[in-house]
């Protein structure tokens, strides 16, 4: 390919047929640019730009984070500009892939002076920064007909697991009105809260249940909780939840055998318990001679060790699917055929004196890996 200067601009001609690529602007002074892909970023926004609350309250902003040509890094959000006594708090505090919404919760206190504050809201991932800004205004203090307390403080769960809570509507000053209850701010992906009952008197005590599904981000959130009564002001509290990035481990186990003698084979069926509220997939057993102890007596010049013994590992189709809080599954219920199960049997020499073994206890490991 060739470059000429036509009438105040370039043109290309092809050589030897080849295609060109494509010019997105052309200078009369004979530069030119090509299109190409932009860098990856983000932007950050708030959904409401200003808010007030009374000193001694909470209020919640939702921010929202958007990724541009393909950014997927994580970004870390903080505040500054608060004024004193004045707290923030971010569930997420990290937005994993980028993108997505995320709660920021400013409590103040009885303290906190009255008057406006521009508050600003960073994003970080790495060098890439970027900041957005709200007015908080905070007024003279209302004396609360009502305070709210949840028990536990923190559920450490699994990604399709449910967490609960206990929730009190505490009366002050002789309130006695119903509280509405609700969870307020930006829910992570596949969650969902409920109260019952939703509604309740002072004294009296609602649960508060948190279902989560298996696609559920992993990451520590704060849930806020709000009650709310007619002519009086919108009290809250907050629980944590933090959801693991893996489930618990599943458990193997083998049944007992005796009578094992040289060139005898004992089958090994296998029990699973899978202790995690989703389905899991096995990839991998495997079953090891652990250690073996000489029965009392046995002549102490006679041998006896995990040489003496031999283990086939499973012969099946792996995964193997258990079902979610599945205990003791055999495995011949997840593979029928017989001949695919473990074995464990003793070595049959035609050379070695092999008494030292008679009545001997075998220990045997087993181990597995798997998904869910």
């Amino acid at each position: 390919m060739s470059l000429s200067k036509g009438l105040g601009a370039w043109a290309l001609t092809p050589l030897g047929g080849l295609s060109v690529v494509t010019v997105a602007a052309i200078t009369a002074t004979g530069g030119f640019f090509l299109t190409g892909a932009g860098k990856a970023d983000f932007t950050i926004a708030a959904s409401r730009s200003s808010q007030a609350v009374p000193q001694g309250q909470s209020v919640l902003f939702t921010l929202t984070l958007s990724g541009t040509n393909g950014f997927s890094a994580p970004v870390q959000l903080s505040a500054s500009g608060l004024p004193t006594g004045a707290t923030a708090s971010f569930s997420p505090s990290q937005l994993t892939k980028g993108s997505g919404t995320a709660s920021m919760l400013v409590a103040t206190s009885r303290t906190t002076p009255t008057g406006s504050s521009v508050v600003t809201i960073t994003g970080a991932s790495g060098s890439i920064v970027h900041r957005a800004t709200v007015n908080l205004t905070v007024t003279d203090h209302v004396a609360a007909a009502f305070s709210l307390s949840a028990t536990p403080a923190v559920n450490t769960m699994l990604p399709g697991d449910v967490a609960t809570y206990q929730v009190n509507v505490n009366a002050l000053s002789g309130f006695g009105g119903p509280v509405s209850l609700s969870t307020i701010g930006v829910l992570p992906s596949g969650m969902t809260a409920s109260f019952a009952p939703s509604t309740v008197t002072p004294g009296r005590t609602s649960t508060l249940t948190v279902t989560t599904k298996n696609n559920t981000p992993s990451g520590n959130y704060t849930l806020t909780i709000a009650g709310s009564a007619p002519g009086q002001a919108q009290q809250t509290t907050t629980v944590g939840l933090n959801i693991a990035a893996t489930g618990k481990s599943f458990g193997i186990s083998g049944p007992a055998f005796s009578n094992i003698a040289p060139g005898v084979t004992i089958p090994l069926d296998l029990a699973i318990t899978n202790p995690n509220n989703q389905q899991l997939l096995v990839t991998n057993l495997t079953v090891t001679v652990q250690s073996v102890t000489k029965a009392p007596g046995v002549d102490p010049n006679l041998s006896c060790t995990p040489a003496d013994y031999v283990v086939t590992q499973y012969g099946g189709t792996y995964p193997l699917a258990v079902a979610a809080n599945g205990v003791g599954v055999a495995l011949s219920s997840l593979d029928p055929v017989a001949a695919h199960l473990p074995t464990v049997g003793m070595v049959n020499s035609k050379t070695v004196n092999q008494d030292g073994c008679r009545g001997a206890s075998v220990v045997l490991a087993f181990t597995g890996a798997g998904q869910g």
